[in-house]
């Protein structure tokens, strides 16, 4: 090792780590990474040119004091998996991991993870994951377990398939509990999935999924998911800035978003449809019976893997298709930003208050949707609607009350625009279209 005032560098290769992507390496990186926290914690080095299969999980900082993995270069060292284990690969009680590559055995392992943030403690970790890159084979890439303060997760890159979601931030413990992260920063992330078009049985993937978060800010690129970006519950004065996220699955081939369902009309097998816009939901179905629909349209399943009957067809819910979708949050800001081309642009499913600011959100059926029982509030200034605006929720009820300057809303359906309920709406030089 070497020592140069508090900084601390140990060589995984000095405790005979291998990184022949065979031998278990497990027992040589954690020696090295017990050893530097043993020196006050610091910087444990991983050889740019190894793979190290490991059979269990790494664990950094547990007694308190900060270690960092550093695979040393822009695309560095490599985390493999050795055998099936759930868990994460890595679990940080403190500290972090620079320039490394996760690589897994099995997307469809239930918690089976890269970074595992955090332990069941009394304690806020100090987290920093930057310039990390998912190799393929996790449930969720990066995970918390436990809350987590001014976390920094920068430069994620994702391309491969996961099995739930590349950036999962729930900080639910036990049974129904929550927890808080106060001010994590999510930023230059690049996720996709290449998943091109739903399939029967697939699961709901998400590129972030955030719940309990305060003060979050998220910037970056993702693509091709179920739901791009998922802010659940209990988050608050949350920061979404520069943000692009787009829904990429429609082929030529599947023709997704040119078909809404139709009555009495002939089907094919292996055909996909979304529900008309009156019943919008975010979900694709697929004919896996064919036939002919019936005159009224059924009542779609939210459900993946759940049939409904419709005249002599068969539908199946396969897969949802909402690029940012908010619940029960409070206080979130959406400036710079760009949803596009999901059946859903921007979905409204909690009561709380957010605000729009020179964004682009386009959705297939709806670029904004109110799907909640309760009353929220928005506010929107210089921005693109295209794709229908619904505010009131189906069936009447509750409503989303908008107000606004200067923005454009371009609808199939304009009866879904309220241009006539000006008690509860403020649509300052806005047009429609």
């Amino acid at each position: 090792h070497m020592i140069s005032g508090a900084d601390v560098y140990v060589y995984v290769r000095d405790f005979g780590a291998v990184g022949d992507g065979v031998t278990d390496d497990l027992s040589a990186i954690q020696a090295a990474v017990d050893y530097a926290e043993t020196l006050g914690g610091g910087q444990v080095h991983l050889d740019i040119t190894k793979t190290y299969a490991i059979s269990g999980t790494i664990q950094l900082g547990v007694t308190g004091r900060p270690i960092f993995l550093n695979g040393q270069a822009r695309y560095g060292a490599t985390i493999k998996a050795l055998s099936a284990f759930t868990g994460g690969l890595i679990s940080i009680s403190q500290g972090g991991v620079y320039n490394l590559s996760g690589l897994g055995f099995n997307k469809d392992t239930l918690n089976h993870t890269f970074i595992q943030i955090g332990t069941a403690s009394s304690f806020n970790p100090l987290i920093e994951i930057i310039n990390v890159f998912n190799e393929g084979g996790f449930w969720d890439f990066i995970q918390t377990v436990y809350e987590y303060d001014n976390a920094i997760i920068d430069m994620v890159v994702s391309n491969k398939s996961v099995g739930n979601s590349v950036i999962n931030l729930q900080t639910n413990v036990g049974s129904g509990s929550m927890s808080w992260a106060a001010n994590p920063r999510i930023t230059r992330v690049s996720l996709r999935n290449p998943i091109v078009a739903p399939l029967l049985g697939n699961v709901i993937r998400s590129g972030i999924i955030l719940n309990g978060v305060e003060g979050g800010v998220v910037s970056g690129s993702i693509s091709n998911f179920s739901v791009g970006l998922d802010i659940g519950n209990n988050c608050r004065e949350m920061d979404v800035a520069n943000l692009l996220v787009l829904d990429l699955r429609s082929t030529a081939s599947n023709n997704l978003w040119e078909d809404a369902w139709a009555g009495t009309t002939a089907y094919a097998l292996n055909k996909y449809i979304k529900p008309t816009i009156a019943n919008t939901n975010g979900w694709f179905y697929l004919v896996t019976t064919a036939g002919t629909s019936a005159g009224t349209e059924p009542t779609w399943p939210t459900t993946i893997g759940t049939t409904v009957t419709d005249g002599t067809i068969v539908w199946t819910a396969i897969d949802t298709s909402i690029t940012v979708i908010i619940s029960s949050s409070q206080q979130a800001t959406f400036r710079n930003c760009r949803f596009e081309d999901g059946i859903v642009g921007f979905q409204n499913s909690g009561n709380g208050n957010h605000s729009f600011d020179s964004c682009r959100i386009i959705g297939q059926s709806l670029a904004y949707y109110h799907s909640a029982t309760n009353n929220a509030e928005l506010y929107s200034v210089n921005n693109l609607f295209s794709g229908n605006v619904q505010l009131v929720r189906q069936g009447g009820g509750p409503q989303t009350r908008f107000n606004g300057d200067n923005n454009l809303i371009v609808g199939d359906t304009l009866g879904q625009v309220p241009s006539h309920e000006f008690s509860g709406y403020s649509w300052f030089h806005t047009y429609k279209s």
